[in-house]
């Protein structure tokens, strides 16, 4: 009889699976396209690396380095050696996954579930690293002067399975005798318990899920997140997740979820004050990266568009330089423009009727700076007020409205020099280079007709400073 072919995405061999042990522990992880823009994507419970099955290869494909771990306990990585499975020892072990391991000094980071816990508290723990975050469909700190008014709780019903597994874990793992019982018991949480938006997973997708947690220590080990939010000694350390968490945030919001607080999205805009959406996405629930992987991975890449239009895509013809061998240096390339404006409200509202998607801020930034969510593919588009220009361009006159250009250049150093070569070719520089707040090393020129002309580095955290009192403008 001839063999049925697998569906790619129900292929569990679909991607290279590598390892670490720098934690004490074998933790797997799946790796497409090397050298892009770092993204770590980090499943929840009752998840593994799975999960992003559906996305991996048009997120590798767009120009990230895509990092999918299974947290110490779940999947294909082993059971934490000292016992933990909360939140901070998974973040603890991303972090040194992502920068001892890889190799990686900042990355982009996702996760829902127990992932948007483990990407908050990462976040907190070490903001040098990450970039910046996607959350969907996860824990949030309660706010209460904020959220008193919202709708927090889930149905009571909906709620049985955390008490169960947070205070009597040993309990359920012993009544779950077979592999068939753990997975017929993971079934229901894809299924009859509507986590997902209903008809989203078939037989086939369900099986392909549960698989991994037939083994016995495993799934016992995955309780161990919600046994660590009731019990103090099964947690390694206190978690940092909080609110407000100053890390530029999207939000993804999956509303069909019958397990998550029902205004997940109002609530995530109070958490993440520097938020992109938030964003709700139709017919889909709990587990957004497979329900909507469409949806999710396009705006995972409008949402970096700036990072990846400096990067060679997957498909790219433009070969990587090896390791062993110095690159030559990149021409500038543009990537930004800075609209200084006179009236922000004026101009956002100006702009958004191009269709063009802009966010609102910190209350404290609201009438100085704005960034617009980039399409794959363009520039990255800020707005800022003349006083606010004034901060990054020491040369810009105060008052005055316009456009710099900005361009991207190959290292900090390029900075110093093609400013140099410019200003000797006869313009006129208008900001000297200097180590910008922000982590980049930046420079501003003016063309022949006086355009501002910006030259600007890849951001570097260890430059990074305090910005500005936007209170003093």
């Amino acid at each position: 009889m001839a063999s049925v072919a697998v569906a790619p995405h129900l292929d569990p061999s679909r991607f290279t699976v590598h390892t670490c042990d720098r934690r004490g522990f074998r933790q797997a992880y799946v790796r497409e396209n090397p050298g892009g823009v770092p993204l770590l994507l980090v499943h929840g419970w009752p998840e593994t690396k799975r999960i992003y099955w559906k996305v991996i290869d048009s997120l590798a494909a767009a120009g990230f380095e895509v990092v999918v771990p299974d947290l110490r306990g779940f999947g294909q990585s082993e059971a934490g050696p000292d016992g933990f499975h909360d939140v901070a020892a998974h973040s603890r072990d991303l972090h040194t996954l992502m920068t001892d391991e890889l190799g990686h000094s900042t990355f982009v980071i996702a996760g829902g579930d127990l992932g948007g816990p483990v990407v908050q508290d990462l976040s907190l723990r070490f903001p040098q690293s990450v970039d910046r975050m996607v959350v969907f469909n996860s824990p949030l700190p309660y706010v209460r002067e904020s959220m008193a008014s919202m709708r927090t709780r889930p149905a009571p019903e909906a709620s049985d399975y955390f008490r169960r597994q947070g205070t009597e874990a040993d309990a359920l793992a012993a009544e779950l005798t077979t592999a068939a019982q753990r997975q017929r018991y993971i079934a229901t949480f894809y299924s009859s318990r509507f986590w997902a938006h209903p008809g989203t997973f078939s037989l086939d997708d369900v099986a392909f899920h549960v698989a991994p947690f037939g083994d016995g220590s495993k799934l016992r080990a995955s309780f161990g997140a919600y046994e660590s939010s009731f019990v103090a000694t099964a947690r390694s350390e206190p978690t940092v997740m909080a609110a407000p968490n100053p890390t530029r945030t999207l939000v993804l919001f999956g509303p069909s979820d019958h397990v998550l607080y029902p205004e997940f999205d109002k609530m995530a805009a109070v958490v993440f004050p520097d938020h992109v959406g938030p964003f709700l996405l139709r017919d889909c629930g709990h587990f957004v990266p497979w329900e909507a992987p469409h949806a999710f991975a396009s705006a995972v890449i409008s949402f970096c568009g700036d990072l990846l239009a400096v990067r060679p895509s997957a498909s790219s013809a433009i070969p990587l330089p090896s390791p062993a061998a110095p690159a030559a240096t990149a021409a500038p390339v543009l990537d930004q423009l800075n609209v200084v404006v006179s009236d922000m409200d004026a101009a956002v509202a100006f702009y958004r009727l191009l269709g063009v998607v802009i966010a609102d801020t910190h209350p404290d930034w609201m009438a100085h700076h704005r960034n617009a969510t980039p399409s794959p593919g363009s520039v990255a588009l800020d707005l800022d007020s003349s006083s606010f220009a004034t901060r990054w361009s020491s040369g810009w006159p105060v008052g005055r409205t316009g456009v710099t250009v900005g361009f991207r250049v190959g290292s900090r150093a390029d900075v110093d020099s093609l400013h140099a070569a410019i200003v000797a070719a006869g313009y006129r520089s208008q900001q000297s280079p200097y180590d910008a707040f922000w982590g980049a090393r930046y420079a501003v020129v003016e063309d022949p007709a006086g355009t501002a002309v910006g030259l600007m580095s890849a951001r570097d955290p260890a430059f990074v400073g305090p910005p500005p009192d936007p209170s003093s403008f």
